[in-house]
């Protein structure tokens, strides 16, 4: 059985963390938190999964801005120190499963090293509230909110799970998205994530609303519509728009016809 050790750089997500750290040892990953000069519980939660998958925390130093590039050379400095056969550049608002019924994701990975594959892609299904139902409790959230769009803005673009060879890998020339390291060979299937963009109003303003990003990486298009955004850019979709998630069968997701832009920036 392989290691895996997923690195996230958490900055106020006690809304979500419980439940994707639960999910992460559930799926046998192992997992070291960065703190982003975090305010919230998010830490304490962190700590209180000693012994249940968690591998260490450490912090970031003071900055006023959400700091993409900063926690993404951080977390290419981290996985030169730490002791796993894979790494996987996560967030707390993702839930990954592996493509096949009854397999863990450390089960899939494993099998997938075995193949001769270095590289593993996810496929993303985004989740978000819908207009009849448009708050969803933090505690319950994986329960009652079901309706999701494939997205897809450009080939591979979850492509950041990666075989530890020793060597320097880059994750800061693609925002994250995709790993840049000698020799790729990429696992021809992409794997289910899913990525809650935000689970009600409260969840919205919270996460979005007042983050400010560097002038540099604004240059680059790293954040799109998350620089402007309010409480009031908070979109709940006609469920109509959505596809439905069927909680028996996660690995069974509808990826036809993904869309290149969210939804709470189309506004269709």
């Amino acid at each position: 059985m392989k290691r895996v050790v997923a690195i996230l750089c958490v900055r106020d997500e006690a809304m979500m963390l419980r439940h994707s750290l639960a999910h992460l040892h559930r799926e046998g990953i192992d997992f070291h938190i960065m703190n982003d000069n975090s305010n919230d519980e998010s830490i304490a939660i962190a700590e209180s999964f000693a012994g249940r998958g968690l591998v260490g925390i450490s912090s970031l130093p003071p900055s006023p801005f959400f700091d993409l590039g900063r926690c993404l050379a951080y977390k290419e400095e981290v996985s030169r120190t730490l002791d796993a056969d894979w790494f996987m550049h996560a967030d707390a608002d993702e839930f990954r499963t592996s493509n096949r019924p009854g397999e863990r994701l450390i089960d899939a990975i494993t099998r997938i090293d075995r193949e001769g594959f270095n590289t593993v892609n996810f496929q993303e299904f985004t989740f978000i509230p819908t207009l009849d139902d448009p708050d969803h409790h933090p505690d319950r959230f994986l329960d009652t909110m079901r309706g999701y769009y494939p997205f897809l803005p450009a080939p591979l673009h979850r492509l950041n799970t990666w075989k530890n060879r020793g060597e320097p890998v880059d994750l800061s020339s693609d925002a994250g998205h995709r790993i840049r390291m000698p020799g790729l060979h990429i696992y021809p299937e992409s794997l289910p994530l899913r990525h809650y963009l935000y689970i009600s109003r409260k969840h919205f303003a919270s996460k979005y609303a007042g983050r400010r990003h560097r002038t540099d990486e604004l240059d680059k298009a790293w954040h799109g519509w998350r620089e402007s955004a309010d409480e009031n850019l908070f979109y709940a979709a006609p469920a109509a728009l959505l596809r439905r998630f069927n909680p028996l069968e996660p690995w069974r997701m509808d990826a036809r016809d993904p869309l290149r832009r969210h939804l709470v920036e189309t506004r269709p």
